[in-house]
């Protein structure tokens, strides 16, 4: 192939992909760029987050994972163990995701969280929770020892309730699923 003719197939090939993106902005309408069409590649929209069905227990890479699992109207907490800590950041997070689903623990108003837990440097062991994205705070303090998260659970439920209803709350007709353990 001769020079010209390269150059001309070239310039051929930019036309084409800058008349398809052209094309693409033209039909998004919403001044962000649209490669998508260009491309040829497939696209998908995400899925928006459903409820729970039962407590997710999971390891965390930091506390922003409990904070984007508590998006939508959720709860998450996090679990940062103390390695000095005997009791493992697992158990921790097991026990409080089961404790929000007993109605005798969140004052009648059980519901189904993702619980975190990680390894930490700290001297001692501690729970931070949120709701619907937010740091959760009691009299001015986010930072909690599992006891003391443990407690306060009904008071998260009754500012869970005031500020999201009930519509996430586990009926009372409805035996709640429990993380199940192979510890013995």
């Amino acid at each position: 192939m001769n020079t010209a003719k390269k150059i001309a197939t070239g310039v051929a090939a930019l036309g084409l992909i800058f008349s398809l993106n052209a094309n693409a902005q033209k039909v998004s309408n919403d001044n962000q760029l649209a490669f998508n069409t260009a491309s040829g590649a497939k696209t998908e929209t995400a899925a928006k987050k459903s409820n729970l069905t039962a407590p997710v227990v999971k390891e965390a890479e930091s506390s922003y994972d409990a904070a984007s699992a508590s998006f939508e109207g959720n709860i998450g907490l996090i679990v940062h163990q103390a390695k000095s800590d005997t009791i493992s950041g697992h158990r921790y997070a097991k026990g409080l995701a089961n404790a929000f689903t007993q109605s005798d623990k969140t004052g009648g108003n059980p519901i189904y969280i993702s619980s975190f837990y990680k390894q930490s440097d700290a001297s001692q062991t501690y729970v931070k929770i949120f709701i619907d994205g937010e740091q959760w705070d009691y009299k001015g303090h986010d930072l909690f020892t599992p006891n003391d998260a443990w407690k306060l659970i009904p008071l998260v439920m009754a500012d869970y309730v005031k500020e999201h209803g009930k519509d996430k709350i586990i009926p009372a007709t409805v035996d709640p699923v429990l993380v199940a353990s192979n510890e013995l």
